[in-house]
């Protein structure tokens, strides 16, 4: 992609999106999520703000634009922290998946919140797999 080119996004994006400070990471970034499925599929990466169910995100511009990108968190302390925190019912159907974003891969922006004060908001660019990526890592299968 060249610098003159607009930026595709994996999903539509607002204009005000992603969000300002956004950027690509220069070098190979390691990253976790907690998925549903013991092999990462596509399911396992739609963004909260697609959910019709969810439409309050829409009430403010920096909230929905957080909703519109994949949730990701830097370390794998935190990420096992989130999972277990989870309730158990929820938890019990969850796995924390490992995956890599590269400098093609999109925009970032560390957001840091409750679930860790390593998370990451990203915003895949259009012809990013990110279950492609991601490998089962913890979770259900290994009893955490």
């Amino acid at each position: 992609m060249f610098s003159d080119e607009k930026e595709e996004y994996y999903i539509p994006l607002p204009e005000a999106c992603p969000l300002d400070g956004a950027y690509r990471v220069k070098e190979n970034l390691t990253v976790y999520r907690i998925v549903e499925n013991a092999v990462p599929s596509d399911s396992d990466f739609q963004p909260l703000g697609v959910n019709p169910k969810k439409q309050y995100f829409k009430r403010r511009p920096e909230t929905y634009c957080k909703s519109l990108a994949l949730s990701v968190i830097q370390d794998l302390a935190e990420a096992e922290v989130a999972l277990s925190g989870m309730s158990e019912r929820y938890a019990a159907t969850r796995f924390l998946a490992k995956g890599v974003i590269t400098t093609t891969c999109g925009k970032i922006k560390n957001t840091p919140g409750p679930i860790g004060e390593s998370h990451v908001s990203w915003w895949p660019f259009i012809g990013v797999v990110p279950c492609s990526s991601f490998n089962v890592v913890g979770g259900v299968s290994s009893g955490l």
